[in-house]
């Protein structure tokens, strides 16, 4: 068992640090606030107020600050820097540690809870 908790934390902390590396801070054409986006978010928000597909990717790829930045390990515990505490919201957390839930469930062969309701 040994072999397989340490081969599913690395599975696990590879898909986290990729998760939170996809999103980037960029001003929410909006609100005009900074908010955190993944690509995908990113597209659909910028392409519903007129952007073309492109624009909206080089809006998302021009930004070099990503959620993973925006935390940093204090006392063991990885916590939100100060200058971002108005910016991730517990919306945002709760919607990130879904995605890695199912991510990760489905990478060890269980079916995630977001899939169950399909099955019955």
């Amino acid at each position: 068992m040994g072999g397989y908790t340490l081969a599913d934390y690395m599975i696990n902390s590879m898909m986290l640090t990729a998760t939170y590396n996809h999103y980037r801070l960029i001003k929410d054409p909006k609100t005009g606030k900074d908010k955190f986006f993944s690509k995908t978010d990113a597209i659909n928000t910028f392409t519903s107020l007129g952007y073309t597909e492109k624009e909206a990717i080089n809006q998302w790829k021009a930004s070099k600050t990503t959620l993973w930045d925006a935390y940093e390990e204090k006392d063991g515990l990885f916590v939100k820097k100060a200058e971002y505490e108005n910016i991730i919201t517990k919306k945002l957390e709760d919607q990130i540690a879904g995605r890695l839930r199912d991510r990760t469930a489905m990478y060890n062969g269980i079916v995630p809870m977001t899939e169950k309701a399909k099955m019955q």
